[in-house]
């Protein structure tokens, strides 16, 4: 299973948004194949702190930086498209 992994914070209205876009989109079969890993960087510090990247939410596949800030529906599942092609 492919993992995308996303830091956001809990209180981030445009990471509110981006998991709400999230839930819906990974109902889609065409992206079932993909496990988030949601990161709220307040509580997992060190591990935030490893990453490059300034604003939230920020979706990383691979170590690699897919998006970061806001992001709309549309934006989400091209990153989510991007993962299930394997973007290197």
């Amino acid at each position: 299973m492919k993992k995308l992994r996303v830091f956001i914070q809990k209180q981030c209205p445009y990471c509110q948004a981006a998991l709400r876009d999230l839930a819906s989109l990974t109902q889609d079969s065409a992206f079932s194949g993909i496990e988030l890993e949601i990161i709220d960087e307040l509580i997992e510090r060190e591990l935030a702190d490893s990453y490059d990247y300034y604003y939230v939410p920020t979706f990383y596949y691979k170590e690699k930086k897919l998006h970061e800030g806001a992001i709309d529906k549309e934006e989400l599942k091209a990153v989510l498209e991007a993962v299930i092609g394997d973007v290197r």
